[in-house]
């Protein structure tokens, strides 16, 4: 139900001539092109429930992924017919809604918080809560799903799911809807449901388009027009129960009592013999039937404005947090991993902040608690948007929000929840090891050490995003391992050979420890605690100890101007490979 730019649109045919689509494979060294399409033509009705039919690999989906616009990379036409006018395909996206295969939900929501949270972010804000309500009813209610409204998502059976995905595109009225294997994994009766669903829905004058393997009969029957495809090439288009016909007029004659779902299968699978190119060659429009639409049954159209930008950022925000709520066992484990981990260290480095003679306890403390904070936060990050990939790919192509609006969204409140389990974290870590007592220092001790944990959130959401999680995680811990040569610690700076120096300036490692040997030693510090039965306690003045590593000036500052850079041009990075992986099918 979002404004649309032509308000008067009241149905869509969508019509394709001669597509080809060519993909290109990299075997080796060398790279391998492969055609999918080869030309295929069609036209997909509104007011009817078409299936795309044919073996696997023959380019339903791709065929699919064309339509809707989400593969650009084609040849041929493809237009989108109004009743008075020819529809560009920014403005024919606002209409079309696809549903994928998979079922991208959030297990912890129930059905009504996720219908409520789709409505806020399609409908117009405009509308009162009630209304909002009753219309979401209305589509549950179509759907025979108005008794799973308090069911959460994740305890939703494969039907109820399949079905569910369609309700949510179903707030805003969509006039084109298309679906990729909808019935796939569903048993036979829930199987029977989904497409009777979709049956109802063309006859209020949509264009259903589905890509099916092999139906049953009883489906079969339901659709109105059955598009065949089979090595990249159209076989057949039109009535579904003249199929037997066309392929006895290629010498094809369908056994009694078949399935004509399967028999057509198994001739596109060249079980009698490869006919698909011949098939494809005789077939033409004048087996399609022809479909009334029932004026009684036609669906109404609104004209009601989208929510601004900013709106949906406050939706989205909203429901990163109440995920942080409902997820109550995640964070209870992060919140005890981020207390009991510091009184660990705390107790192992006890006073190892005031006394002069535990000074290289004291900077093994330091890099510890770097290198706890970093993989505590690189680790969780590797999996973050692997895990919900599909779920922002669906509500971004259905034009639920701008990626750029949730990745904001996202990173604002993740940082919020990481930066406050850092402080918590270090709070303790600092009073237990007795470092200095200034706020000053412990400002700045928990801002360098904050900043490498963000770096290592960075590094992890860009391996999570580019890589699958097995690879992912390894390359984020290979990454964190590299570093712990040059963090100054295991060698000093003063002792790395002039070109291992400038590489410890690649590592944001070493920045890390130069700024918290500034934070905890530097700035005039006074003189540390020597034990009475210690005869030389020699880095009781700090500079000494800072001479001694090989920090001669205080750039406390500019290490922490660097590592925020590292930390923004991360976050950037991820950005920019969020968008491209989502965009991609």
């Amino acid at each position: 139900m979002p404004q649309y730019e032509c308000p008067n649109v009241k149905s869509i045919d969508i019509e394709f001539q001669k597509v080809k689509c060519t993909f290109s494979r990299f075997t080796g060294l060398r790279s391998k092109k492969k055609q999918i399409l080869h030309g295929v033509s069609g036209l997909f009705k509104s007011g009817e429930l078409t299936a795309v039919m044919g073996p696997s690999g023959s380019g339903k989906t791709t065929l699919l992924n064309t339509l809707t616009g989400f593969q650009r990379n084609f040849e041929g036409k493809i237009i989108y017919r109004t009743e008075s006018d020819e529809l560009s395909w920014q403005t024919f996206k606002k209409y079309s809604r696809y549903i994928q295969q998979e079922d991208a939900l959030f297990a912890f929501f129930t059905v009504q918080e996720t219908m409520s949270f789709a409505a806020e972010l399609k409908m117009d804000r405009n509308l009162d809560r009630r209304t909002k309500q009753k219309i979401m009813d209305e589509v549950l209610n179509s759907l025979d799903l108005i008794k799973t409204k308090e069911t959460a998502c994740g305890n939703l059976s494969g039907g109820q799911r399949k079905r569910f995905s369609i309700a949510l595109e179903l707030i805003n009225n969509p006039l084109v809807i298309f679906l990729d294997e909808p019935t796939t994994g569903l048993d036979i009766v829930a199987a029977m449901k989904c497409a009777t669903v979709l049956k109802n829905l063309a006859k209020k004058n949509r264009t259903i388009v589905c890509t099916i393997h092999q139906p049953s009969t009883a489906i079969y029957e339901l659709f109105d027009h059955v598009y065949l495809i089979a090595e990249g090439r159209s076989v057949y288009q039109g009535d579904p129960m003249q199929i037997v016909s066309f392929f006895g007029n290629a010498g094809l004659i369908c056994p009694k009592y078949h399935n004509p779902a399967d028999y057509a299968m198994e001739v596109m699978c060249n079980e009698y013999g490869n006919f698909n190119k011949r098939l494809a060659a005789a077939q033409d429009s004048s087996w399609r039937k022809n479909v009334k639409i029932i004026e009684e049954e036609r669906m109404k159209t609104f004209s009601i404005n989208s929510p601004s930008e900013l709106r949906q950022a406050a939706i989205i925000t909203k429901r990163c947090l109440i995920r942080y709520y409902k997820d109550w066992l995640g964070t209870l484990i992060k919140f005890i991993i981020y207390t009991t981990a510091p009184m660990f260290i705390g107790l192992t480095y006890f006073d190892a902040g005031m006394d002069a003679f535990k000074v290289y306890m004291n900077l093994g403390m330091i890099v510890l608690a770097v290198l706890v904070l970093f993989y505590c936060s690189i680790m969780p990050a590797t999996l973050k948007f692997p895990l919900e990939l599909h779920i922002i790919r669906k509500e971004h192509l259905n034009g639920w929000y701008k990626i750029r609006t949730y990745y904001v969204c996202f990173i604002i409140i993740h940082l919020i929840v990481q930066i406050t389990f850092s402080i918590l974290f270090l709070g303790i870590l600092y009073v237990m090891t007795s470092q200095p007592p200034e706020w000053h220092r412990f400002f700045m001790f928990v801002i360098i050490i904050t900043l490498g944990s963000l770096i290592g959130e960075g590094i992890g959401l860009n391996f999570g995003i580019l890589l699958s999680p097995l690879a992912g995680t390894f390359a984020a811990t290979t990454v964190g391992m590299i570093n712990i040569p040059f963090c100054g610690f295991f060698i000093l700076f003063s002792h790395m050979s002039p070109f291992m120096y400038h590489v410890s300036k690649l590592m944001f490692s070493s920045y890390c420890m130069e700024g918290l040997l500034h934070a905890i030693y530097g700035f005039n510090r006074e003189k540390l605690y020597c034990p009475d039965d210690q005869d030389i306690c020699f880095f009781r003045y700090p500079k000494i100890l800072l001479l001694e590593i090989g920090l001669k000036e205080e750039q406390m500052f500019l290490d922490a101007a660097i590592l925020t850079g590292h930390v923004v041009l991360l976050f950037i990075l991820a950005y920019i490979f969020l968008k491209m992986k989502v965009s991609s099918i």
